[in-house]
């Protein structure tokens, strides 16, 4: 599909309205500029030659209208006129720039935070398949090169009109001369358009590629920071990074170049153009003071001229450096919406899991005919090796995924997208990787939801944390980028009492403490077993120490799921296995 047309789709009714009331504006502007163009010739031609006002309709009707006595007074009065109509065309032309960057620039705004709001919807399996690098291309660097199409395209349209009216000016002073400028301009354009377009499109798409692997650079860098800073060598991981922006600057380079190249070569041909006519007029009659009203309006004309014919050709190369991310923005706002409900959906009784199998594709099945029932305020945990699918079943448990079959179902109630919401609201979850942004404890903990400063205070508490951030800021302690104002197991119980500031009836550890050294795990999982005995819990872990306070252990293996009876269960501090 043309990206023209994408962008059409993407804007919306009211956009589309307002696009076409600044296309009614462009002609109005367009006019103004003829009318400004006509006023000057005109205003010159009477001011030379006070006789051409008794031979000109026009300027003998205002020349009466005016009510002066004398022609000096009448020209010092038709010049102050077109003083102030030149003032008056000035501002209406800077409100219509104005009114035409306001309306690209909102369309940034908004799908700027429609992509956001697009993203943050995604079904979390569509979202585990992007990269953070192509999503921050598209919505920190895409968002805005669309803008600069639409720049373009307004800029354009607005352009045309102009050269349009101009142009059939011309075509009344002198439609041969017209025709045969116009012959040489156009092949002239068209040459320089076929010149330099596909090198454009050629460099636009450089730009996308290596603008994604500038992201990526900075994104693997910052997030193995400590890592790195224990490497004796960090040339290979530079010169990663500077080729992606050599890629990127040439790139620009080459774009802002073949933009500029037209302007000179228009202008040039332009003047050769007017300089042939008046030597072919010098050369045909020896005279040009005949012509010479002519010839300027011409020369007045091709002043006015060029500039839009450089606009129209600069925002063209725009256009095409930047269509491509047009069509990023578009592939992206096609992706799945993730839509669910808020229907009621109790948690009195039990989650009863049916004959559940999982698949990412054909080829490689995670879980196998899984069937289980969890209790209201059991304990429960999954052991098993790395890949057993572990993970992968507490994510379809939480709703995350969908099951490719089988079923889920709470006191009896099957898990639908209708009561997902409803659903994901009971639910409280700490990750093994747990990442807390550089703001406030507070912050950190209510995470964008409604502020409680009572409620946060109690979680702090229960989390056992609140008494060590008294000796600092208190809750409003910052943690630092990527939490490293604080230690690991600080970072644990923020993650802690993040998960139960929601209040949640099911609270999920997926190797929350493996991270940790065997005290400060233990310190922590007699916090977690001390909770509401209301409150279900599901852990997954690899250390058996971590788990024996749980009512009921199963194990998985090639995703068949396992009962594992306590009295049998042998373990030590290092031990990942269970032994039957």
């Amino acid at each position: 599909m043309n990206f023209l047309q994408k962008l059409w789709r993407m804007l919306q009714p009211r956009d589309k309205r307002n696009l076409g009331l600044l296309l009614i504006l462009s002609i109005i502007v367009s006019c103004l500029e003829t009318c400004a163009l006509s006023a000057v010739m005109f205003f010159i031609s009477v001011a030379t030659n006070f006789g051409s006002i008794g031979q000109s309709k026009l300027a003998q009707w205002l020349y009466t209208a005016s009510g002066c006595t004398t022609y000096p007074n009448f020209i010092l009065l038709l010049g102050i006129g077109l003083i102030f109509f030149y003032i008056a065309r000035a501002g209406i032309a800077i409100g219509h720039i104005y009114l035409m960057i306001r309306f690209a620039q909102g369309r940034y705004k908004d799908w700027s935070r429609k992509i956001f709001k697009d993203f943050l919807q995604l079904p979390y399996q569509a979202f585990v398949t992007k990269t953070s690098a192509k999503i921050s291309q598209i919505l920190f660097g895409a968002t805005g090169n669309t803008c600069q199409v639409i720049n373009s395209l307004l800029t354009i349209s607005a352009e045309t009109f102009t050269v349009g009216c101009i142009y059939f000016m011309l075509m009344y002073v002198n439609w041969k001369m017209t025709c045969v400028l116009t012959l040489l301009l156009a092949v002239k354009t068209g040459f320089i358009v076929k010149l330099f377009s596909q090198a454009l499109t050629k460099a636009g798409e450089k730009s996308r590629f290596f603008s994604t692997k500038t992201a990526k650079s900075h994104g693997d860098a910052h997030g193995n920071f400590k890592m790195l800073k224990l490497l004796p060598n960090h040339t290979p991981i530079i010169n990663v990074f500077e080729q992606a922006t050599e890629g990127v600057a040439q790139s620009n380079i080459l774009n802002v170049t073949l933009q500029g190249t037209p302007r000179f070569m228009l202008e040039t041909i332009g003047f050769f153009i007017l300089i042939g006519i008046i030597l072919y007029v010098i050369y045909r009659y020896n005279d040009a003071s005949n012509v010479i009203s002519t010839v300027s309006l011409y020369a007045l004309a091709f002043y006015r001229l060029l500039p839009s014919l450089n606009k129209i050709l600069a925002s063209y190369n725009q256009m095409l450096f930047s269509k491509y991310a047009v069509h990023d923005i578009y592939n992206f706002l096609q992706l799945p919406q993730e839509k669910i409900g808020e229907q009621p959906l109790p948690f009195n009784n039990n989650i009863t899991i049916q004959n559940l199998s999982f698949s990412y594709d054909q080829l490689k099945t995670i879980l196998t005919n899984v069937s289980l029932t969890i209790p209201k305020g059991q304990r429960i945990a999954f052991i098993g090796e790395s890949g057993a699918g572990k993970s992968t079943l507490v994510d379809i448990i939480m709703g995350l995924y969908t099951p490719t079959s089988g079923s889920i179902t709470v006191d009896g109630i099957p898990l639908t997208p209708e009561t997902m919401g409803t659903w994901r609201n009971k639910i409280g979850y700490v990750p093994q990787s747990i990442y807390l942004f550089d703001g406030t404890v507070a912050e950190n903990v209510v995470l964008g939801r409604p502020y409680d400063e009572h409620k946060l205070i109690d979680v702090l508490r229960r989390a056992r944390i609140y008494d060590d951030l008294l000796t600092k800021g208190g809750i409003h302690t910052r943690v630092g980028d990527m939490a490293i104002m604080i230690s690991g197991g600080q970072r644990q119980r923020i993650a802690l009492a993040r998960a139960l500031y929601g209040d949640p009836e099911l609270l999920v550890f997926d190797e929350a403490t493996s991270a940790l050294d065997h005290i400060t795990e233990s310190h922590i999982m007699k916090e977690i077993y001390a909770l509401d005995q209301h409150k279900t819990i599901i852990i997954i872990a690899h250390r058996l120490t971590t788990v024996e306070q749980c009512d009921v252990i199963y194990t998985l293996e090639k995703g068949a799921l396992q009962h594992i009876e306590k009295n049998n269960l042998k373990h030590s501090p290092s031990t990942h296995q269970a032994t039957l």
